[in-house]
């Protein structure tokens, strides 16, 4: 194993140890990392009691979201949970980077680990985004949601182990939630604003 995979080379300058890290140290770090997380993906996830809930809580998530949602608003939704999802997973990848959290099961091994639960997320705040048009209902509703998000669905994950915080609290989570999808559907009465029948 090269030593960039150990901590970099290390050389003195001005009477300073400095760490001399190159671009192939980290690439053999990420390239040791992608080997360690599909090893562990293959023996300790895939098939297990947490794989198949999220795959299937994703599945039924999907056709309660088809069930319940307007066919001729869907283009409207489709965007707030693309929005969601985009947003969700790019905070999942970034804090767990920052190893503020991580993900022990997930459905696939790289990448936004938990996308399927990012997508659940989407989905639910979009129904809310369907149904209260008002800004008043609809922040009433987005707090409701996100103290559930913070309060049961984070610490039921954490006791699944799906969900591992290292630094981070729920507590931290519901600001997070509450302006994300309020933040969100902003944006997409803004972007839809001229084709956008119902007033918002």
């Amino acid at each position: 194993m090269k030593a960039g995979i150990q901590g970099g080379r290390r050389r003195v300058q001005g009477g300073k140890q400095v760490s001399d890290v190159t671009m192939d140290d980290i690439y053999n770090a990420q390239k040791k990392l992608g080997e360690l997380r599909w090893e562990y993906w293959k023996s300790e996830v895939v098939f297990s009691f947490q794989w198949w809930l999220l795959l299937v809580t994703t599945i039924l998530m999907f056709a309660i979201w088809f069930k319940l949602t307007n066919k001729g608003n869907r283009h409207v939704l489709v965007l707030y949970v693309f929005v969601t999802v985009l947003l969700a997973t790019s905070l999942d990848v970034l804090g767990a980077e920052l190893m503020l959290w991580d993900y022990p099961k997930m459905l696939l091994p790289w990448g936004a680990r938990l996308a399927s639960v990012d997508c659940m997320v989407g989905l639910i705040l979009s129904l809310l985004y369907e149904k209260f048009t008002s800004w008043r209902n609809f922040i009433i509703a987005a707090t409701v949601t996100s103290a559930f998000f913070a309060f049961i669905m984070e610490p039921l994950t954490i006791w699944l182990h799906i969900y591992l915080p290292y630094n981070w609290k729920s507590i931290y989570s519901f600001p997070v939630y509450i302006v994300m999808s309020c933040g969100i559907k902003a944006f997409t009465d803004f972007v839809l604003r001229p084709e956008s029948s119902p007033a918002r």
